[in-house]
């Protein structure tokens, strides 16, 4: 994460986002967190961890690949 400003950058987690053409991750919409999709399984599966970085919680675990993530209201 990057402030609007350019400062204060800092890593939210170390997980990779898939190699793909589709988008890898979404804010939640309050801005208090982000879902995304990672290959750190292999298999790709979706994530949401807080914009601070703490309490990621795996969504997805199955052998499908995960992509794409969305919120809904």
């Amino acid at each position: 994460m990057i402030g609007a400003d350019g400062h204060n950058d800092h890593m939210v987690t170390r997980d990779s986002p898939p190699q793909a053409d589709w988008g890898a991750l979404a804010w939640s919409p309050d801005g208090r967190s982000i879902v995304y999709a990672t290959d750190r399984t292999g298999n790709g599966d979706l994530y949401v961890i807080g914009a601070d970085g703490r309490g990621k919680v795996q969504l997805t675990n199955t052998p499908d690949i995960d992509i794409d993530p969305s919120w809904a209201r």
